[in-house]
């Protein structure tokens, strides 16, 4: 049997006093606390299901691992970690305000207000990826904003070393938010930094309509991205679209690095016109995390894929015909079954909860060579969301 879960009134490692529960997620709850040893507001992060998970304990402890490796104004400071009864928690500093999907709730954000949350959220990456960490879940409900008008990036919870193996993920799992995925991840391709810059993308393309930039079921949503990108609309302010077309290009090496994303967001935040494309991060440079589903066999007759994010053409296009085949033998996109994990500081996103969605069947027009794949990824995802 599983310890307690730790609850407002409890006092943890003699020193910080829960006051009430902030956001639960798929692996973690965040609750409000008090350090009684220097009387100051902390958010504690308690793993929430410890009973034969050792996997997931070893990602909590992690997360705590990373954070403590980063020192940036736009990311939340790690304080102290440690362990209750088996359970492992992470104390964190406390930011007052709520998170982006709250805000956006309530509605799109002018361009210049987008600009400069964006060039925030682009510079905390920035700093992560300098350390070789890619975040693996931008999204929304993981961007803190502040009282102040300034956002933090929140949530490590599934954010790998790059060159890290897939020893805490499960082969062929993906994990990260449908809505915000990158097409890599999607298909079970090599995850990159700029994987996290294709998630940026979409969320300032929903920050400035305030709809989410792919819609439908959760398999129509996943694999959207894999034919086409977001629907851009036409009354984009200027400077926009050509930045937005180039964080969401299918190729990862086609994306600006972090770093590139954020100076051309604080021209824009500035009113700046030329925020034009820059040059992009060579692939040799970019730090990667091992695929998360067995690699495809060579072609017949050419070479052997490439180790790096960008495939020679041939083997390319082999990797895009068999990404739904990925999927169907275990790519299955955590929707929320992992990747929902509670957001640091803040109220949660509309994970979980609710009853199982309908998993609609696979249209009987598909194409021969898909019928099967697609049929086995409609059954994982129906089998998932029972």
């Amino acid at each position: 049997m599983a310890p307690r879960l730790p609850a407002p009134g409890d006092v943890i490692d003699g020193r910080y006093e829960l006051v009430r529960v902030l956001g639960r997620g798929g692996m973690a709850v965040v609750l409000e606390g008090r350090d009684l040893l220097l009387e100051r507001p902390v958010a504690v992060k308690v793993l929430s299901d410890v009973e034969d998970d050792e996997r997931a304990h070893e990602r909590f402890v992690a997360e705590a691992r990373l954070l403590a490796r980063l020192h940036h104004p736009r990311l939340v400071t790690v304080l102290d970690a440690g362990t209750v009864d088996g359970r492992p928690h992470i104390v964190m500093e406390l930011v007052p305000g709520s998170d982006l999907a709250a805000v956006l709730r309530e509605g799109p954000l002018p361009p210049d207000r987008v600009a400069r949350l964006g060039a925030e959220v682009a510079e905390a990456l920035a700093h992560a990826h300098a350390a070789g960490i890619v975040h693996r879940d931008v999204k929304p409900g993981n961007v803190l904003v502040e009282d102040s008008g300034h956002v933090r990036l929140a949530d490590f919870g599934i954010a790998r070393l790059a060159e890290a193996t897939t020893r805490h993920t499960r082969t062929g799992t993906v994990i990260g938010s449908p809505v915000y995925l990158a097409p890599e991840q999607v298909a079970g391709e090599t995850v990159t930094t700029a994987t996290d810059l294709y998630s940026l993308g979409l969320l300032l393309l929903e920050a400035l309509t305030g709809e989410p930039p792919f819609t439908g079921t959760q398999i129509e949503v996943a694999m959207a991205r894999l034919t086409g990108g977001p629907t851009l609309p036409p009354n984009l302010p200027a400077g926009w679209p050509a930045l937005l077309r180039d964080l969401t290009a299918r190729e990862p090496a086609e994306r600006p690095d972090a770093a590139t994303a954020g100076a051309r967001l604080r021209a824009l935040a500035d009113g700046s016109t030329e925020a034009s494309a820059t040059a992009v991060l060579p692939v040799a440079d970019v730090p990667s995390v091992a695929p998360l589903a067995p690699p495809l066999p060579p072609h017949p007759g050419g070479p052997a894929p490439s180790s790096t994010a960008v495939l020679p053409t041939r083997d390319r296009d082999v990797r895009r015909r068999r990404a739904p085949l990925l999927a169907a033998v275990g790519v299955v996109v955590v929707l929320g079954l992992v990747g929902g994990t509670a957001l640091a500081l803040g109220t949660g996103d509309g994970d979980g909860g609710g009853s199982a969605p309908d998993v609609p069947a696979v249209p009987a027009d598909a194409p021969a060579d898909l019928q099967d794949p697609l049929t086995a990824l409609h059954d994982a995802v129906e089998e998932a969301t029972r």
